[in-house]
């Protein structure tokens, strides 16, 4: 949230809720779906471990490293 501007800030505040939300509602029917317990923990675990590698890839580069170099404000839009 640190990374918008106030202007989006409410609106970046409501898109997480509402992306938490879905999560909770989608849980149940998932394990609806996937009777077998195991096939429910792999569904529920695989988004944790792609996630990481996804991150790797899609991010240039660090907070850090463009405030650093003075280009802060070309992600602070």
């Amino acid at each position: 949230m640190e990374l918008v501007g106030e202007r989006y800030r409410p609106g970046l505040g409501t898109a997480i809720q509402v992306a938490f939300s879905l999560g909770y509602m989608l849980q149940p029917v998932i394990a609806y779906k996937l009777r077998d317990e195991f096939w429910y923990q792999v569904a529920a675990t695989a988004p944790n471990l792609v996630f990481p590698f996804v991150v790797m890839y899609v991010q240039i580069s660090s907070t850090r490293l463009l405030y650093n170099t003075a280009r802060a404000a070309c992600f602070l839009l």
